[in-house]
């Protein structure tokens, strides 16, 4: 069972550990978890800070969504979460949005693709957030 709580906004994040093997990129992502969203999504900044090598990622996708249409890579990866009673590990399709100034502040996001893989327990009045990852 992952456990998180959430931020000082309400909004419920979750911690993961990101691997690219292509890229050879691996680091620490903060996704907010977001049940509007078909994919799991890195943005600008979070791939920024991972050193993510922009120009050398493979293909060219268009995403919609409420901010408008916006340029995406599509990467193999893996994604990793500590629950209670270990480590879980996630192989999915990655979208990687490109430096642009309406994407770089948006936050990485943990959509539908991974979350329908869990049982999720949503109390912002008890301030938990619980993800029960389903045999």
């Amino acid at each position: 069972m992952i456990r998180r709580q959430f931020d000082h906004r309400g909004r419920p994040y979750v911690q993961g550990w990101l691997i690219l093997p292509r890229a050879n990129i691996q680091g620490e992502v903060e996704f907010l978890v977001d049940t509007g969203a078909d994919s799991i999504i890195i943005h600008p900044s979070d791939g920024l800070k991972l050193g993510l090598p922009f120009g050398e990622l493979h293909g060219e996708i268009v995403s919609v969504g409420i901010g408008g249409d916006h340029p995406y890579s599509l990467e193999d990866g893996v994604i990793l979460f500590k629950d209670d009673a270990r480590l879980r590990e996630y192989r999915s399709e990655i979208l990687i949005g490109k430096p642009s100034n309406n994407l770089n502040r948006l936050p990485s996001l943990l959509g539908r693709s991974l979350l329908n893989r869990w049982r999720v327990v949503y109390d912002p009045i008890g301030d938990r957030l619980t993800m029960i990852h389903r045999v």
